[in-house]
Formats: C-alpha cells, sequence, structure tokens
C-alpha cells in the first residue's frame, strides 16, 4: 500500500520563488567580451558584469518572469514592458552570440535593504520578491482564455486542491546526484492554460431535505470548474444530469466549463478527486498548439480524501478507466537525471503535438514519490515564445 506525506499547505508549496539569493558557482568567459561574462547560478546560466560579480560571491538572483518595478537601480536594462498597468522591467529568456542567458544576478551592495544573514537566506532559499516589489509576469493574465463576464465573479481555488506548477530543473540541481538512478515518467509539456475539475460530497441544505420528504432528488454533490487561480463563477443557461439523478442548472460560457461540459466531467470525475490538465485551443495562449478547437489533456489526478497525488501509472489508469485525454507519454521509464543539465536540456528540444510546433518542453514525475517532479523547459520554445 502506498503511504504518503499530506500535501503542504499550497501556498507554501506551489509558490514560485522569484528572487532568493544564491552564490555564483562558476563563470564561463564570452569570446570577444571584456566587460560581461556568463555567471552559472545552480542549473542557471546568466549574463553578470565581471566587475561586479566573482566566483563565490552571492547575488541576489530574479528568475526568468519576474516583473521589477520601474527604479533607478534597474535603469541599465533599459527596455520596459507594461504589466496589470505598471511599467516595469520583465526578464527573460536571451540569446548572446551562442550563448543563452535565462535571469538577472545582481550585487548585494544594490539592495541595502536587504538586511540579513546571508548564509541563512541560501539556506532556506529565502524568497525576497514581496520586499523588493517583484511580480511574476504571467502570460495566461493576457492571452490565457475567454475569460467570465464582469457579472461573473470567481470564487477563490480551492483550498484542498494544491495548485499547479512545477519547479524547473536549474533550481534543483542536486538531484543529479541524489536522485540519479530514479526513473520518471516523461510527459510532452503543452502550452495552454491551467485548468482544474473537481467533485465533493455537499451537505444537503434546509429546502433539500425537505425535498426529499417528497422523494424529490437534488444533487448531493458539488462540481467545480478552476483557472490557475481561482474557481469559476457560472452562470445559469444548461441542464447537467448527475449520476444520483438529480439535476443542475449548469454554468458556462468560459471556455473551461464548455471544455468540462463537452467532456461530461460532472459525470465522469468521481466524487472525492480533482484532476487537473491543460486546456488547449483557439485564442488561449496564441494556441502554440495549432488546434482547430477546445482540448483538454490531464497531466495530475489528487485524491481529495487521502490528500496525495496518484502516482504516474495510477493516473494513467485512472484517466484511461473514465475515458478522460491524457497528457501525451514520452516514456514510462525515464532516467533524466543520468544526463547533464545541457544534454537534458537538448533531449526536450523537439517538435510538440503538432508537426513543425517548437515543444515548450518535458514534465518528469517520479514513478515511486509523487512529491519529486520537475519540468525541463525547450530553450529554444522560450527564445522563439518570448520574444
Amino acid at each position: 500500500m502506498l503511504t504518503t506525506k499530506l500535501i503542504p499547505n499550497q501556498k507554501g508549496q506551489t509558490m514560485r520563488k522569484l528572487v532568493t539569493i544564491r552564490k555564483i558557482s562558476s563563470i564561463i568567459e564570452i569570446k570577444d567580451c571584456t566587460e560581461i561574462a556568463l555567471g552559472v547560478v545552480d542549473g542557471w546560466s546568466v549574463i553578470i558584469k565581471k566587475s561586479e560579480l566573482k566566483i563565490g560571491d552571492p547575488c541576489v538572483f530574479f528568475e526568468i518572469d519576474s516583473f521589477l518595478p520601474m527604479e533607478p537601480r534597474y535603469e541599465f536594462l533599459k527596455k520596459t514592458t507594461k504589466f496589470n498597468g505598471t511599467e516595469g522591467y520583465r526578464i527573460r529568456t536571451k540569446k548572446l552570440k551562442s550563448y543563452i542567458s535565462q535571469g538577472l544576478a545582481l550585487p548585494l551592495s544594490m539592495f541595502p535593504e536587504l538586511t540579513i544573514n546571508i548564509q541563512e537566506a541560501i539556506d532556506d532559499n529565502t524568497d525576497f520578491s514581496e520586499t523588493l516589489g517583484v511580480i511574476k509576469y504571467d502570460l495566461e493574465q493576457f492571452c490565457g482564455v475567454n475569460n467570465t463576464s464582469k457579472s461573473e465573479k470567481p470564487g477563490k481555488f480551492p483550498s484542498f486542491i494544491p495548485k499547479t506548477d512545477q519547479p524547473r530543473i536549474q533550481n534543483l540541481p542536486h538531484l543529479f546526484t541524489t536522485n540519479k538512478e530514479d526513473t520518471f515518467e516523461e510527459t510532452l509539456k503543452l502550452d495552454g492554460s491551467s485548468m482544474t475539475c473537481y467533485k465533493v460530497s455537499s451537505n444537503p441544505t434546509l429546502l433539500q431535505k425537505f425535498l426529499s420528504l417528497f422523494g424529490i432528488k437534488t444533487p448531493t454533490t458539488k462540481f467545480g470548474v478552476c483557472s490557475r487561480n481561482v474557481d469559476l463563477k457560472r452562470t445559469a443557461n444548461t441542464v447537467m444530469t448527475f449520476d444520483n439523478g438529480g439535476k443542475e442548472s449548469v454554468y458556462d460560457q468560459s471556455d473551461f466549463w464548455a471544455t468540462a461540459i463537452k467532456l461530461d466531467l460532472a459525470n465522469r470525475v468521481p466524487v472525492g478527486y480533482a484532476i487537473q490538465g491543460e486546456l488547449i485551443g483557439p485564442k488561449i495562449q496564441a494556441n502554440h498548439e495549432k488546434v482547430t478547437e477546445l482540448q483538454y489533456y490531464v497531466f495530475d489526478v489528487f485524491n481529495i480524501s487521502e490528500q496525495r497525488y496518484l502516482l504516474p501509472q495510477e493516473r494513467r489508469d485512472f484517466c484511461r478507466t473514465l475515458d478522460i485525454p491524457h497528457v501525451p507519454v514520452m516514456n514510462v521509464e525515464a532516467t533524466p537525471l543520468q544526463l547533464t543539465l545541457d544534454q537534458l536540456l537538448h533531449h526536450v528540444d523537439t517538435e510538440s503535438m503538432s508537426p513543425k510546433t517548437v515543444s515548450e518542453g518535458r514534465v518528469y514525475k517520479s514513478n515511486t514519490n509523487p512529491l519529486l517532479s520537475f519540468k525541463v523547459i525547450n530553450n529554444r520554445y522560450l527564445l522563439k515564445h518570448e520574444a
């Protein structure tokens, strides 16, 4: 019988740490460049000024997708971007000659407000995003989905389900040593919008109890559909039939609900489970997968009652039994950590589901530990689509 730890609080488990204190582990010289070089920070390579950082120096490291405020210390970045109505600086993947730079590394001296114990901050992987006013540049807010109308007020994402966000392998360099022999499920990472569907038992209302006295059946379960961050509100206009014979007004009109209805997920998803997957299609993330209609592919199944994710084989069996689409599986016994980081990045540089489209990368999930997973993003994809 599988024994697992309870999934930690979703905020602590899944929030991406955009700004941390790290050390420059090595420096790679760039031909014909006297003032800059490529600094290696864990698994990341980033352009640095030779006069500012040396091997072994601690630095303030900003991951790609960080959105920095308009402050004088960042003016050297020059190009600004508007996000959420605010002007600022977006950190993205860049290419200089044949070198890939991902992130921004700056000396601690530029941040006098960080009065910290450097080693403790490194050991604890403390996130200083809030302190420095840095937020995540989230493309889903711009081109993710057909949003619900202004009259619909979305609710908070359910606290009993973890949000979806895999750590990048560049932030987990120790795995190449500690988990080198582990086997993983390797799946294609699709470029769409995260969609979660869940089904839980609901306590009967006084009206439902009264109606039951006359043999009138009403739903005893709640089915919900969520985007990455919210439980989507619905507007009644259709009827959905539940397994117990009761009926509930269905709400739809967002791409999320339209897809859930089309796939009949309210009936297919068992009580006590949540499925999490990628919604792709026209008008979603610029439709990088080049599909002509909305499609949904499950990449995780969460057992709400036991508070654990199903292991890869369990998840695949779950989707096969219930006839729910699953993300493309590339390998069920992959050993990615036996490769070097460069070899792994080369391995994921392939086409996606559609010919002539660059894949976003791969997701690796341990076959034995439901808490061990990571993603490897294709650098060619980043250079092409972050522009």
